[in-house]
């Protein structure tokens, strides 16, 4: 069975098969205004995705990752509109740090995308 899966890494990429939805890493989620994340919400379900990935820090070769603090600012008000608006998706954090990881699934997030 396959599950499609959004990455939210915050990009207008979607791939031919319709299993990944990528919205642009580089536009960080705390600059999203609440209703454009609910619009990729939206989206993102009608498309049957099952799980969405927030990924707050590159991972790209020779990227310099943010601060931990930096990340979970970013993530942490994209968890909470998510849960606030959809009781679909799954919520996967793409993270290398533990203690990112550990917040982010006390305040809702189910699952963790370990890219260490």
């Amino acid at each position: 069975m396959a599950v499609t899966y959004a990455y939210k890494g915050i990009l207008a990429n979607k791939y031919t098969e319709g299993k990944v939805i990528a919205i642009n890493k580089d536009e960080a989620a705390f600059k999203l205004k609440e209703d454009k994340i609910i619009r990729k919400i939206i989206e993102t379900e009608k498309l049957g995705a099952k799980i969405i990935d927030l990924g707050a820090s590159s991972s790209r070769p020779g990227s310099i990752p943010v601060s931990e603090d930096e990340e979970i600012k970013k993530l942490l008000p994209t968890i909470e509109i998510i849960k606030k608006h959809s009781n679909k998706l799954l919520i996967s954090i793409d993270t290398f740090r533990s203690n990112v990881a550990k917040i982010c699934i006390e305040k809702g997030a189910d699952i963790i995308n370990d890219i260490a």
